[in-house]
């Protein structure tokens, strides 16, 4: 956006001081001009957000707990594993994020007031659908993180986002917060046009994962509908993971790579299970060597990946990493790029790839989804291949995934998952392990915070021999807009 404001700011004098020498009215950059339809691909490239929502989402989940690491910590760090408001402005930060997304937006409407110039073709009907996908996800994580999630009965009064559909031509231009329904029905909007034309969005010059395609604009649409909690929506876009998808991820074959090539090649475009991956600059990777509160590995193993979590009582395949002299965690998805700018002084910038939507993510959805559409022999079927591939040593024949397990394995179903719609005793106990399911394969990626959210589940966080609970209903779940917006004159969220 800064070149389209640069150019507007410059028009202006123009008009202000005609006795301006002539030059000043020509275009300085004829790159401002959208006038072929690859430039305004080009500008699409910058319509997803640009910075990484997994450090802070993670850090107020119940993915970490206190790992009293030597290494110390950050204060940013300590201040999301209590939930609190940080006026952190980093790359890993809240206030980034808002404004990753909101910048996204803006490459989005300029590239549908573009559009309009050309004549109609498929490939304009194609550029048109991807930038109505990019502005309606960009619009949607924001009001996921910014916000109280969608609860049909609260939503016309809950506090929104702006939801922004004009290109930027003010140089300060007053927002206003709409309601959670009113972004939702504008989201919706978006998704649907873009849904459409899909299958006209061509590149020929970068991997198509780096873009929105029919089946990522399908994996879309089956996570708004989940959190709109239209289950019926949700098995009408995941229709393509119906049955025992084999586009799943291979851990098998993952954990064959080595370790410092498999935290590049989970998020690549190679993974048959990725749909859509971005490229962000970011020092998330750098966490789980600094991070005091993070996935210490006795809390890993005995809550998320030991083979007490695994119904067949069996180990699996997510086999974890740690650097050296931390008791630290992880699955090894999470690679930096380096990017020097000093190669003398050895500066430079982080990158991390995130994988945005995956197969494995839908075909979870369409599990929770049939088991809401009262189809528990198909989730619970579903849910015994899904956890088979992911089970070292399984045998289909003798590995019964039975709903007796499950209701001895999450007792307390009905009281933890509490969302705003009714769950029956064995829709809760199938839920429960769809989400925990979810869990262990997005772990690291900041999805577990908007199940937290969904479901109104209770967190508890301890800090040496004290524990800390975000209750259920706090307030804290939406987290507080960034200071420079609040001093813009956007709503805080309430304390």
């Amino acid at each position: 956006m800064k070149r389209f404001k640069i150019l507007v700011c410059s028009l202006a004098l123009v008009t202000a001081f005609t006795s301006c020498d002539s030059f000043l009215s020509e275009t300085p950059d004829n790159r401002t001009q959208l006038n072929t339809t690859q430039k305004v691909k080009d500008l699409l490239v910058y319509a997803y957000p640009s910075y990484h929502m997994a450090s802070f989402l993670e850090a107020m989940s119940d993915n970490v707990t206190d790992s009293e690491n030597p290494r110390g910590g950050t204060r940013e760090n300590d201040a999301y594993y209590l939930w609190k408001d940080s006026d952190d402005v980093s790359s890993d930060s809240p206030s980034a994020y808002w404004d990753g997304c909101y910048s996204a937006i803006a490459q989005a409407n300029e590239a549908l007031e573009a559009i309009e110039g050309f004549t109609e073709t498929n490939e304009t009907r194609g550029i048109r659908a991807e930038a109505h996908l990019a502005r309606a996800y960009a619009h949607f994580m924001a009001v996921n993180i910014f916000a109280k999630h969608y609860n049909p009965a609260t939503a016309a009064t809950d506090l929104g986002v702006p939801f922004v559909t004009d290109p930027e031509r003010e140089l300060i231009k007053k927002y206003k917060r709409l309601s959670v329904q009113e972004v939702y029905d504008l989201i919706e909007q978006d998704l649907l046009a873009g849904l459409a034309d899909a299958k006209f969005i061509t590149y020929s010059s970068l991997p198509t994962k780096f873009h929105f395609s029919v089946q990522a604009a399908n994996a879309f649409a089956t996570r708004f509908y989940l959190y709109k909690g239209e289950f019926d929506k949700v098995l009408e876009y995941s229709s393509s993971v119906d049955g025992k998808p084999a586009t799943l991820r291979d851990y098998v074959a993952f954990n064959l790579i080595p370790v410092d090539n498999r935290v590049l090649y989970y998020a690549s475009t190679e993974p048959k299970t990725n749909l859509l991956v971005s490229t962000i600059p970011s020092g998330y990777e750098r966490t789980f060597v600094y991070d005091r509160f993070a996935p210490e590995t006795d809390y890993i193993v005995k809550t998320i990946m030991g083979s007490s979590n695994n119904p067949f009582g069996k180990e699996f395949h997510y086999r974890t990493a740690a650097y050296r002299g931390t008791n630290i965690s992880f699955i090894p998805k999470v690679g930096e790029y380096f990017k020097l700018t000093n190669p003398t002084a050895g500066t430079g910038f982080a990158f991390v790839q995130s994988v945005l939507f995956s197969n494995d993510e839908m075909f979870l959805a369409r599990l929770e989804a049939l088991a809401m559409d009262n189809q528990i022999e198909a989730a619970i079927e579903g849910l015994q291949y899904f956890l088979g591939l992911r089970t070292i040593g399984y045998n289909a024949s003798t590995d019964i995934l039975k709903i007796e397990k499950l209701r001895s394995m999450f007792p307390d179903a009905a009281t933890v998952l509490t969302p705003y719609y009714t769950l029956s005793g064995d829709q809760a106990v199938l839920v429960a392990a769809i989400a925990e399911a979810r869990r262990r394969e997005l772990i690291h990626e900041g999805n577990r915070w908007f199940d937290i959210k969904r479901f109104d589940m209770k967190v508890n966080h301890r800090i040496e021999q004290t524990t800390y609970t975000l209750e259920k209903g706090d307030l804290r779940r939406a987290f507080q807009l960034p200071q420079h917006v609040i001093d813009a004159g956007l709503t805080p969220n309430p304390r």
